[in-house]
Protein backbone atom coordinates (compact mmCIF):
# COMPACT_ATOMS: atom_id res chain seq x y z
CA UNK A 1 0.00 0.00 0.00
CA UNK A 2 1.50 3.45 -0.96
CA UNK A 3 0.30 5.35 2.09
CA UNK A 4 1.74 2.98 5.04
CA UNK A 5 5.47 3.92 4.89
CA UNK A 6 7.59 1.48 7.39
CA UNK A 7 9.72 4.30 8.90
CA UNK A 8 14.02 4.11 8.35
CA UNK A 9 15.18 7.16 10.07
CA UNK A 10 14.13 9.90 12.87
CA UNK A 11 15.00 12.22 9.38
CA UNK A 12 12.49 9.81 7.11
CA UNK A 13 9.48 10.68 9.92
CA UNK A 14 10.06 14.30 10.23
CA UNK A 15 10.32 14.85 6.89
CA UNK A 16 6.73 12.93 6.42
CA UNK A 17 5.01 14.83 9.50
CA UNK A 18 6.18 18.43 8.52
CA UNK A 19 6.14 18.33 4.79
CA UNK A 20 2.92 16.05 4.31
CA UNK A 21 -0.04 18.18 2.66
CA UNK A 22 -2.39 14.83 4.31
CA UNK A 23 -2.81 14.37 8.12
CA UNK A 24 -0.45 11.55 9.24
CA UNK A 25 -0.99 8.66 11.69
CA UNK A 26 2.31 7.51 13.01
CA UNK A 27 2.14 3.94 14.40
CA UNK A 28 4.33 3.08 17.58
CA UNK A 29 4.76 -0.90 17.60
CA UNK A 30 6.70 -4.01 17.65
CA UNK A 31 6.80 -7.60 16.39
CA UNK A 32 6.68 -9.52 19.75
CA UNK A 33 3.16 -7.54 20.58
CA UNK A 34 -0.17 -8.94 20.66
CA UNK A 35 -2.24 -5.75 20.45
CA UNK A 36 0.23 -4.42 18.26
CA UNK A 37 -0.48 -7.45 15.83
CA UNK A 38 -4.36 -6.97 16.16
CA UNK A 39 -3.87 -2.91 14.98
CA UNK A 40 -2.23 -3.79 12.05
CA UNK A 41 -5.19 -4.95 9.75
CA UNK A 42 -7.14 -2.42 11.00
CA UNK A 43 -4.64 0.37 10.59
CA UNK A 44 -4.28 -1.40 6.99
CA UNK A 45 -8.17 -1.44 6.43
CA UNK A 46 -8.34 2.37 7.65
CA UNK A 47 -5.58 3.17 5.20
CA UNK A 48 -7.33 1.55 2.23
CA UNK A 49 -10.36 3.04 2.94
CA UNK A 50 -8.68 6.96 3.27
CA UNK A 51 -6.55 6.48 -0.03
CA UNK A 52 -4.64 9.54 -0.27
CA UNK A 53 -6.63 11.29 2.38
CA UNK A 54 -3.74 10.31 4.72
CA UNK A 55 -0.40 8.75 5.42
CA UNK A 56 0.25 5.88 7.96
CA UNK A 57 3.49 5.68 9.09
CA UNK A 58 4.82 2.59 11.16
CA UNK A 59 7.50 2.76 13.68
CA UNK A 60 9.07 -0.37 14.96
CA UNK A 61 10.38 0.63 18.70
CA UNK A 62 12.72 -2.18 18.16
CA UNK A 63 14.31 -0.57 15.83
CA UNK A 64 14.39 3.17 16.56
CA UNK A 65 14.23 2.98 20.44
CA UNK A 66 15.41 6.73 20.23
CA UNK A 67 11.95 7.71 18.23
CA UNK A 68 9.91 6.05 21.01
CA UNK A 69 11.91 7.77 24.28
CA UNK A 70 12.11 10.94 21.74
CA UNK A 71 7.95 11.29 21.81
CA UNK A 72 7.43 9.45 25.05
CA UNK A 73 5.75 6.19 23.92
CA UNK A 74 5.31 4.15 27.55
CA UNK A 75 3.57 2.02 25.89
CA UNK A 76 2.70 0.40 22.58
CA UNK A 77 0.76 0.04 19.97
CA UNK A 78 0.45 3.93 20.67
CA UNK A 79 -1.04 6.45 17.62
CA UNK A 80 -0.10 10.06 17.27
CA UNK A 81 -1.86 12.08 14.65
CA UNK A 82 -0.61 14.60 12.73
CA UNK A 83 -1.71 17.47 10.56
CA UNK A 84 -0.05 20.27 9.09
CA UNK A 85 3.50 19.47 11.24
CA UNK A 86 1.33 19.44 14.85
CA UNK A 87 0.13 16.48 16.77
CA UNK A 88 -3.58 16.68 17.05
CA UNK A 89 -4.07 13.76 18.98
CA UNK A 90 -2.53 10.59 20.88
CA UNK A 91 -4.17 7.63 21.82
CA UNK A 92 -2.51 4.19 23.24
CA UNK A 93 -4.37 0.37 22.82
CA UNK A 94 -5.99 -0.76 20.03
CA UNK A 95 -8.65 1.60 17.95
CA UNK A 96 -11.18 0.89 15.46
CA UNK A 97 -11.55 2.01 11.73
CA UNK A 98 -13.92 3.79 11.66
CA UNK A 99 -12.54 6.02 14.69
CA UNK A 100 -8.98 6.67 12.67
CA UNK A 101 -10.90 7.40 9.59
CA UNK A 102 -12.89 9.66 11.14
CA UNK A 103 -10.29 11.26 13.11
CA UNK A 104 -8.56 12.08 10.21
CA UNK A 105 -11.15 13.42 7.91
CA UNK A 106 -12.02 15.68 10.90
CA UNK A 107 -8.42 17.28 10.25
CA UNK A 108 -9.64 18.41 6.49
CA UNK A 109 -12.58 20.30 7.79
CA UNK A 110 -10.89 22.09 10.72
CA UNK A 111 -9.28 25.87 10.17
CA UNK A 112 -6.82 25.72 12.31
CA UNK A 113 -4.71 22.42 13.92
CA UNK A 114 -5.27 22.72 17.84
CA UNK A 115 -2.77 20.64 20.01
CA UNK A 116 -4.10 18.28 22.06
Amino acid sequence: MKNIHHIQSASELDTIIQHSTQPVVVDYWAPWCGPCKALNPILESAADELGDEAIIAKVNIDEHPQLARKNDVGSIPTLFYFNKGRIRHRSTGITDRSGIVTRVRSYATASEPQAV
